[in-house]
Order: C-alpha cells, then structure tokens, then sequence
C-alpha cells in the first residue's frame, strides 16, 4: 500500500486507523442509536429512539467498506517485484526457516522479550479498569463511550506527532524514553481511579461527564 519512501510510516497508519477504525464503529454504533444520548446532545426537542438505527449504520458501513474496497482495486497498482534480480521466492517451509534465523539475533529476541511484557507494567493504565469501575459506580454507558472517544481521539493525534522521531534511523529511542515517564503515570493513573470511583460511589452520578 505504502511507496518504499514512505514504508517507515507504516506503524503511524496502522497506529491512526486502529483507533479512528475503533472510534467510528463505537461512537456511531452506540451514541447516535441511543435515545438518551441523542436527547441530551443532538435533539433540540426528545424524541424516540436514535438518530439513526443499527439497521441503517450497518448498511452505510457495509457500502462505505465496498466503496472504498472498490477504489483501492481500481486504483492502487502493485509492482511485480518477481522481475527484479535479486528475487527470491521462498516456499512456507523456507519462510519459517527464515523467522527462525531471524529470532535467533541476539537484539531480535531481546526486543521480541521487552514488546511482550512492556503492557504487564502499564496494566493499571489501561482503560478496560477504568471502565469497569465507572459501571461498577453506576455511569451508563452512554457516558462512558464519550470518554472513550476523547481518549481515541488523543491515540489518533499522538502518532501522528511522533511520527517524525520513530520515523528516523532510531525509532526504538522514542519508547525507551516514553516507557519510565508511563510507567511514573499509572501513580497517578491509580489515585485517579480510586479517588473517581469514590466521587461517584459517594455523590452518585451527577451528571457526569
């Protein structure tokens, strides 16, 4: 998909689109189709029902999906790049040959090692927790899809940000320095829960957000 000058910029497409991709599906889906939601932000006057029903989002998805389907077979061109020199087509078994030799690189393992247990350090940091005590507190889901969505929103922006450092001969330096100041963060992300569950826990929902 992607020129051979602009192959660095993979991980910010796939960064940006997972989130905008999670961001669209959630936020139509569940806040346009929902009542309260609509009434509260969207409607000058109640009504009933969404402004749109499930029905119709999945059939505009579905023709949106073929479209652009559609668009990129007709327009983006693949190179056949079995007619260069150095091509060499390797069968599944050399292809796991390959991973194997490649897993066995000091530096790989050492950086396969880091990507599987970074997320153990970041687990208070993670949303899903945060979410749960907010439906343990009695926040309905409306609201919690709304700051769900602000959170996307700033998972959307932060690649495209830093795509200029992880894009350059280090991108590795970039998470090493980001990872001490994230893990320092789940303190605060901790007392930030705590204190949050208790507000709702003692006040109850008072309109929040």
């Amino acid at each position: 998909m992607l020129k051979k000058n602009n192959v660095v910029y993979a991980a910010t497409c796939n960064g940006v689109g997972v989130p905008l991709g999670i961001t669209i599906g959630s936020f139509f889906l569940v806040l346009f189709t929902s009542e309260n939601f609509c009434n509260k932000y969207l409607r000058f006057a109640p009504a009933t029902g969404g402004i749109v029903t499930k029905e119709y989002l999945f059939y505009c998805l579905a023709v949106l999906f073929i479209l652009i389907t559609t668009l990129i077979f007709i327009f983006k061109k693949e190179k056949d790049y079995r007619s260069e020199d150095n091509y060499i087509k390797l069968n599944i078994f050399q292809n796991y040959l390959l991973i194997r030799d490649i897993l066995k690189i000091p530096s790989i393992r050492v950086l396969m090692i880091a990507l599987l247990t970074a997320e153990i350090g970041f687990a208070t940091t993670d949303q899903s927790i945060l979410i749960l005590k907010l439906i343990e507190t009695g926040v309905s889901k409306d609201n919690i899809m709304i700051i769900n969505s602000s959170m996307y929103i700033v998972h959307i922006i932060i690649p495209i940000i830093v795509s200029k450092y992880t894009s350059g001969p280090k991108p590795m330096s970039v998470f090493l320095k980001v990872t001490p100041v994230r893990l320092i963060w789940n303190i605060t992300f901790v007392i930030f829960i705590y204190y949050t569950t208790k507000f709702l826990t003692t006040y109850g929902n008072i309109g929040f957000p």
